[in-house]
């Protein structure tokens, strides 16, 4: 915030310091610029948010990347690397999605179709099968 202490800001970008409940926050969004981390993946593709990620190229085996990647092969995010970015690279990527609808409306559905929201229960309805064949095959 020092940084950016008497730089204007338009009145509908906010910027805040980190916030514990991301889905309050994303769910009132229409487009996010964000790293591509796997909470941050699961959180954007659980609410079909269009993305631009910035990979953070100081994570173990490029991870990051690895995770823009599948979402921008999928049509759900565009990536910027960090050595690619710059204001004006950072703007034009912003107005490229702002200013698209259309771009906007399919990069959401692409993410909300590469998320699984409900991986939870999911991964419990396969432990719970696997203790129970356990338990039945034990006699």
């Amino acid at each position: 915030m020092e940084q950016l202490a008497g730089q204007p800001i338009a009145d509908h970008v906010k910027i805040v310091p980190y916030i514990d409940n991301m889905q309050t926050k994303l769910s009132h969004v229409q487009a996010l610029v964000s790293r591509a981390g796997a909470t941050t993946i699961a959180e954007v593709t659980a609410l079909g948010l269009p993305t631009i990620m910035i990979p953070s190229p100081y994570v173990t085996a490029n991870h990051q990347v690895k995770n823009a990647q599948a979402l921008v092969d999928a049509g759900a995010a565009e990536m910027i690397l960090e050595s690619d970015l710059s204001g004006t690279s950072l703007l034009e990527a912003i107005d490229t999605l702002m200013l698209d609808e259309r771009t906007q409306r399919q990069m959401a559905g692409k993410a909300e179709k590469s998320g699984h929201p409900h991986a939870a229960d999911d991964l419990i309805a396969v432990m719970k099968q696997a203790i129970a064949k356990h338990q039945k095959s034990r006699g």
